[in-house]
Parts: structure tokens; C-alpha cells; sequence
């Protein structure tokens, strides 16, 4: 069964960071047999008569019961006493005969990166312990081989985003309050999750709630100004149809906080917030855009679906969803139960729900892929919020040889100074000249006025 460890990206100087270890093939399997080394062992390989190895991130824990292949069966882990970079565990089931499928989760790492703020390290479950007597030692399933290629860890500093979350606003999980607050941890969707590029849409990234998407949560490691972020620092569009091209802007986001060291891992947790049953009955994509207060290099895209009285997440409301009604009445608690108000238990109105307006299916759906824009595309990105894409002036003023700046208004100034380069020695017609101008002076002012209503929101927050 082949194995791959693949690369993944941690947090600095953070305990507590899980990494999830798959398997597949299918094979039927009765235990593990789990071994894991960052590194090269570390310098306490001196403990087996080995040199010293290099300082890197330490093994807290493998756990290889919750949630993994072996979750729903009787069986005992054992963890063998080691050295901070390396792990040895073992898990067998309990009842002879009774196997389970090599299909899955089979292993969560649990590591610790204080006191590192940058750097790479080899992640190996097999080939670990090489030097000492007995060793190297390989991950297996008892008595099946796992063909396994080793990974590496990364600890990168700078802002990324590393969670991204849907949850019930204003719901009996989060106490009906309106408002952000910690509570709202309590109400993120946790059988849901947002769909990424190059993805097909699933039950899992459809949410079925009256309310609609009213809130959702981005995890920014390392955030670089989270005191002055606002809804400026975000690009929403709306859309039933499959090509995101023809959804249209819908930047109403009613509230943006920011939670210091609340999100996965001690990231920032952003929270954005619109009012109740504005967003609904539609796909969503929301773009956290690269500027100077994310802090991120590139922007990070993702989708959401929501489907008002679809408890099965199919994007239909049909007999199968009265069941869960029926199924869930006077206990459920959530859309999937047939709650879906999320107040109280599955009741009358949620009955009521599914024979409401609740419009047409959302179309069939897989994420494009990110691609690249050029600097032209990159500029209107920026000013798409207030006035939408232009593609005739990008046409005429060509590719923009300037990176983003921190503002609409600046972004603007700056697309004004290249278009003036770009006539000075350019045959193009007078006409279409003073358009393309007079295009960049109006982005700069709804920069401006962008900007304007940015400092207002962040005044009232902070009266």
C-alpha cells in the first residue's frame, strides 16, 4: 500500500499542531506498528551511543485511535518511551479475526514547534532510528508492508491563511447574539467545510439554515495589522450558476473583528459577519485579498453553498429532507436534523421551511483553478468592491508594471502615473486616452470614499 507523507507548513513557536497521517489500498489490517522522526533524531540521539542530531521541532504525541480506522473497534495503543523528535506507538486489535480497512485516517501527529521561528526538517515513518542497533525502524499494519515516501515539515513566519470556518450566527449554539464574540466558536458548522479551488462541491460545503451564510471565520497566521482590517480587505461574490465569471460582487459585510490568538494553532481568528437571510439560496466566494494588513503574499480564495431546508446538503429540498425533519422533530438541533432556524429543536416552522420559497437548485459546481492574474486584472481585483471590472481600459492601458499598493487610493494614484507613461510615447487615439484617465482618477476617488467608510467602521468600533 503506498504511503505518502507529503509536505506540511507549521506555525512558529507553537505547541499543540496536528498533522493528519492517511492511508489507502484498502487492505484489511489488524494494528500499526507507528513510528515518526523529525529530523534526524534530534541531539538527544546521544542517549542511543549516536552523535548529537540537530535541534528541531518535538513529537508531542501520536494518537491513533480517535478518529482513525480504528475508532470503532476494541483495541489498545501503546507508546514506547523515546527522544522529543521521535515517536513509537503501537495499536492492536483487541479480538482475533477481526480486522479493519486500510482506507483512511490512520494516524494524527501532535507537534510542538516552540522556540523555532523558521526552517525545514524531514518528517519519516520509515528509516527512523537508523544508527541504533535493531534499527532503522519502518511504520507497517502488523503484518502488511507500507510502501511509504517520507515528508517534511516547513515552520514559515510569514502570514497565511491556515483555517476557514462556517458557523451559525445569531444561533441557539452561539446564544442568539447578533454580535461577534468567542461564543461564536461554539456555532462553526463543524460537519461542514468550504470548498477550495480545483474542488467538486459536496454535502459537506452546503449549509441548509434559514439565515443563510451569516458568518463566516478566517484563521491568518501571523496577521500582519488586524486593528485596521475591514470589509475592504475583502472581494464577496454571488452566484446559482456554475462559472464564478458570471456571479456579481455583494460586498455587505455588516461586521469584520479580529480575535488575537483565537484561530487553529494561535493564529488570528477574522470574523466576518452579514445580516440574517441577506445571503441566501446561493453560492458564495469570498477572496481574502494580499495587501499590506492581511500581510498575504497571495490572495486566498474559497466557496460556500447555502440551500435554505436542504438538511441532506444535495442542493435539492425534497422528500429526503422532510425525513430528517421528521427524523429529527422536537430533538434536532441542527440543519441536518431539520432544525433549520437553529433555535430550539426541529419544529413546525422548520416543516414550514421546506414548502417556502426556497428557490431553484444550485447548479453542478467545481472550483476553478487560481490562476495567476496579471497585473492589469490584479489592480481591478482592488477596486471590484465599488465600481467592478473594466476590461476595455485594461486593454487599452496593457499590463501594469507595479506591484499592488496597501489602498484602492494608492493602487489607483499608481495606475494613473503608468497610464501617463504609457501615452506619452503612444500613438493611441486622444478619445480613448481621456477614457482610460478619466477611469483611474474615479477609481482613486471610490478609493478614497472606500477608505473614508474603512476609518468610520474602525472609529465606531472603538468608541
Amino acid at each position: 500500500m503506498p504511503k505518502t507523507v507529503s509536505s506540511h507548513t507549521l506555525l512558529p513557536n507553537r505547541p499543540d499542531q496536528t498533522i493528519d497521517i492517511f492511508v489507502g489500498g484498502g487492505h484489511a489490517v489488524s494494528g500499526v506498528n507507528f513510528y515518526a522522526q523529525v529530523g534526524d533524531g534530534g541531539p538527544e540521539l546521544v542517549d542511543f551511543g549516536l552523535p548529537a542530531g540537530v535541534d528541531g521541532p518535538t513529537i508531542t504525541s501520536a494518537e491513533l485511535k480517535t478518529g482513525t480506522i480504528f475508532a470503532a473497534v476494541a483495541d489498545e495503543q501503546f507508546d514506547s518511551p523515546g527522544i522529543p523528535q521521535v515517536n513509537i506507538s503501537s495499536l492492536g486489535i483487541s479480538a482475533q479475526g477481526i480486522t479493519v480497512s486500510a482506507n483512511g485516517l490512520l494516524a494524527t501527529l501532535v507537534i510542538d514547534t516552540t522556540g523555532f521561528f523558521s526552517g525545514n526538517w524531514d518528517l519519516q515513518l520509515v528509516d527512523v532510528l537508523a544508527g541504533v542497533t535493531n534499527g532503522p525502524f519502518h511504520t507497517d499494519l502488523i503484518d502488511v508492508a507500507l510502501d511509504v515516501t517520507n515528508g517534511t515539515i516547513t515552520i514559515d513566519a510569514s502570514p497565511s491563511v491556515v483555517g476557514r470556518h462556517v458557523f451559525y450566527n445569531n444561533s441557539l449554539l452561539d446564544g442568539q447574539d447578533p454580535a461577534a464574540s468567542a461564543e461564536d466558536d461554539n456555532a462553526i458548522a463543524v460537519d461542514k467545510s468550504v470548498l477550495l479551488p480545483e474542488q467538486t462541491i459536496s454535502p459537506a460545503n452546503v449549509i441548509g439554515s434559514v439565515q443563510g451564510f451569516n458568518g463566516l471565520m478566517i484563521d491568518i497566521s501571523n496577521l500582519a495589522d488586524g486593528e485596521n482590517l475591514d470589509a475592504t480587505d475583502f472581494i464577496v461574490r454571488v452566484g446559482t450558476g456554475g462559472d464564478p465569471d458570471d456571479w456579481v460582487i455583494q460586498n455587505n459585510i455588516d461586521d469584520v473583528s479580529v480575535r488575537t490568538g483565537a484561530g487553529v494553532g494561535g493564529s488570528d481568528r477574522v470574523t466576518l459577519i452579514w445580516p440574517d437571510e441577506t445571503l441566501t439560496n446561493t453560492y458564495l466566494q469570498l477572496t481574502v485579498l494580499a495587501n499590506g494588513r492581511t500581510g498575504l503574499t497571495e490572495n486566498d480564495l474559497f466557496y460556500v453553498a447555502s440551500q435554505v431546508g436542504d438538511a441532506t446538503g444535495d442542493r435539492k429540498v425534497n422528500a429526503a429532507d422532510l425525513a430528517h425533519v421528521l427524523a429529527g422533530w422536537g430533538t434536532g438541533t441542527l440543519p441536518k436534523q431539520g432544525n433549520f432556524d437553529i433555535v430550539g429543536t426541529t419544529a413546525a416552522d422548520d416543516l414550514a421551511t421546506l414548502f417556502g420559497d426556497g428557490g431553484g437548485p444550485l447548479a453542478d459546481f467545481t472550483a476553478p483553478p487560481v490562476v495567476a492574474p496579471d497585473a492589469a486584472r490584479a489592480v481591478d481585483a482592488v477596486f471590484v468592491q465599488a465600481i467592478g471590472p473594466d476590461p476595455e481600459t485594461d486593454a487599452i492601458i496593457g499590463p501594469i508594471e507595479f506591484p499592488l499598493a496597501n489602498t484602492p487610493a494608492q493602487t489607483g494614484r499608481r495606475l494613473l502615473r503608468r497610464i501617463d507613461r504609457s501615452f506619452s510615447d503612444d500613438a493611441q487615439p486622444i478619445d480613448r486616452q481621456r477614457l482610460a484617465r478619466q477611469q483611474a482618477v474615479d477609481r482613486i476617488h471610490e478609493g478614497e470614499l472606500l477608505e473614508m467608510d474603512a476609518k468610520l467602521r474602525r472609529a465606531r468600533r472603538q468608541r
